[in-house]
């Protein structure tokens, strides 16, 4: 299986980071799937997280054309409208039948680009309004 998480400045670590021990390790010695993994940014090649350092990343957002599971994560940039080129890369993989899941407030990303209309999601009580 092929993942791939869009990131953007302020993006938060702990759900990156969620992402990244779910399907960037591998641990097909235990028994378990072995993931093609990337980091695709948004924008440049270097990210901020909103902890205050930065990450690199190899990949841009074309990397998305590649993945059967698109993996969206928290992170300041849901409180303002998607990047347009992303929307298009979530659009483009929804349209091919790639899956897409959201980790925390990567939801609102989902919905922003109107690929929850219509349908049930969950948000963790504190941004539930």
């Amino acid at each position: 299986t092929n993942v791939a998480v869009p990131v953007a400045d302020g993006v938060a670590p702990f759900e990156l980071g969620v992402a990244c021990e779910l399907f960037g390790l591998d641990r097909s010695d235990q028994g378990l799937p072995r993931y093609e993994f990337a980091l695709a940014s948004v924008a440049g090649e270097t990210v901020s997280t909103t902890a205050g350092y930065t990450i690199g990343t190899r990949h841009r957002l074309d990397r998305l054309a590649e993945a059967d599971l698109v993996v969206l994560v928290a992170g300041s940039w849901v409180e303002q409208p998607p990047n347009p080129a992303l929307v298009a890369h979530l659009h483009d993989a929804h349209r091919r039948g790639a899956h897409l899941m959201a980790i925390c407030r990567g939801g609102f990303v989902l919905a922003a680009a109107g690929l929850l209309d219509g349908r049930r999601a969950t948000a963790h009580w504190r941004w539930t309004e």
